[in-house]
């Protein structure tokens, strides 16, 4: 048995890093076709990883009892949502979509528990690497497929999405979800630059500190220059909002006179850099300007301003399936509408519900030239379609993780991968309010890789 575990390990490594690596470079696994592949290699996995635990392997040393609290108290509550979401699923009218729905909960989870107590600090270590490499070299693909056709193919996929001419989408079909994958790796990169050191690391050779910051230089330029190619508004204000982050989280090590000069220094260079930016031609700040009617408001007093701005907003194709979302919601507000069932309802509440039959009087925003498959809002499809009892379970979960994860930022255990971790967090959680990065498999799966090695680091000692 002794000679058996290393090998279901290291096998359970490979399905494991193969759905991590692989998956954003097949579109994300989000066609039906590459989804299925992914999955059953998770599930291979955690069938390795339960022989492991039969036999009695490295599965079943987790290091230290204090630390093994940590395993119980995100298994006490991951376990309650996850329970709902099946049981959920097994009631939804439509069985595939919800089934869908249901292993994006699934999968990560499992994918999350297998790196926290399966795998070796060492193969931690080499899987976090591999992240970084391909994250960066997902963002170089992006940049010179960009160059090179426009971003008219997606691998060797010619793209039918002619909305997103003059905007990069990387190995993804939209520029959104390039972007989403392109803020992982500014947080991983800030992790590298703003990482702390803890006893095991406070006597670590200066240059090896200084050439791992150094590294973080291509990764953060690579990152801001995919996030600024894709044209994405919601990413360009998630790269704001994790320098934010970090001030705020990352730097509490430093002394206090370091530690506000680059808060203040870092908020005032963010301030002119935004001002910069507003007042430039390039196409980029142009989408910022159209989408808030900055044209039109210029010279009218604050309320006619606001007026113009708020009815900009109501013809947004966001705005239209906000609505549409929260109508449905409250159809059935505890409990959901069912998981997988916005895309199924949209034609029934998609049109303004200022509409009536009787009088013959039309919708002012009919909405029956599109199609909604997603709310393009990871939070408010979480509430839509698992109701509040879902929403505040998963906040539950949500909240914990990111509690622990915090505590490594604090205590700089694992340190090269616990402030990319939280910032990622961050990222991820404010980026869903506006998009649905989340419904996309290999970002999940990516993002909860990087969470999972960084928790590892605090429940394992080898």
């Amino acid at each position: 048995m002794a000679t058996l575990d290393p090998i279901l390990g290291w096998f359970s490594f490979l399905l494991i890093s193969v759905v991590v690596l692989i998956a954003p470079w097949l579109f994300g696994a989000w066609e039906a076709w590459w989804f299925w592949p992914f999955v059953v290699c998770i599930f291979a996995a955690a069938f390795l990883s339960a022989l492991r635990l039969v036999t009695g392997g490295h599965m079943r040393s987790v290091a230290g009892p204090t630390r093994t609290r940590i395993v119980f108290l995100l298994g006490a509550v991951c376990l309650p949502f996850i329970i709902y979401a099946s049981v959920r699923f097994l009631q939804a009218e439509v069985f595939m979509d919800a089934e869908r729905s249901f292993l994006l909960f699934l999968t990560p989870m499992m994918l999350a528990g297998m790196i926290i107590i399966g795998f070796t600090r060492s193969q931690n270590e080499l899987l976090y690497g591999l992240v970084i490499a391909d994250l960066f070299l997902l963002g170089c693909y992006g940049l010179l497929n960009h160059h090179l056709t426009g971003s008219a193919k997606v691998m060797w996929v010619t793209s039918d999405f002619v909305q997103y001419a003059g905007r990069a989408t990387g190995s993804y079909f939209c520029p959104d979800h390039f972007s989403g994958i392109m803020e992982l790796l500014f947080c991983l990169g800030l992790g590298l630059v703003l990482k702390g050191r803890n006893r095991s690391t406070a006597g670590q050779n200066l240059l090896t500190d200084l050439a791992s910051r150094l590294l973080a230089a291509p990764l953060l330029m690579v990152a801001v220059a995919g996030v600024a190619i894709s044209q994405s508004r919601g990413g360009g204000i998630t790269i704001v909002v994790c320098v934010l982050a970090a001030l705020v989280l990352a730097i509490g090590h430093l002394p206090a006179w370091l530690r506000w000069t680059l808060r203040i220094g870092a908020i005032l260079a963010l301030v002119g850099a935004i001002s910069v930016f507003w007042q430039s031609d390039n196409s980029y700040a142009k989408r910022f300007r159209t989408y808030f009617a900055w044209e039109e408001i210029q010279e009218r007093p604050r309320e006619e301003a606001a007026q113009v701005i708020g009815d900009r907003l109501k013809t947004t194709a966001r705005y239209n399936m906000y609505s549409a979302a929260y109508r449905a919601w409250e159809t059935e507000p505890w409990y959901g509408v069912g998981p997988g069932m916005h895309q199924h309802l949209w034609y029934h509440l998609a049109a303004s519900p200022d509409g009536d039959r009787e009088t013959g009087q039309w919708p002012s925003r009919p909405n029956a030239s599109r199609r909604s498959y997603e709310v393009h809002s990871d939070w408010l499809q979480l509430l839509e379609e698992y109701g509040v009892v879902g929403l505040l379970l998963f906040l539950l979960m949500s909240v914990t993780v990111f509690t622990v994860l915090l505590v490594a930022v604090v205590k700089s255990r694992f340190h090269y991968a616990a402030v990319g971790a939280a910032l990622a967090a961050v990222a991820i959680a404010f980026h869903s309010l506006g998009d649905f990065n989340m419904q996309i498999p290999a970002t999940v799966w990516m993002f909860v890789a990087i969470l999972a090695i960084s928790i590892a680091g605090q429940v394992r000692s080898s």
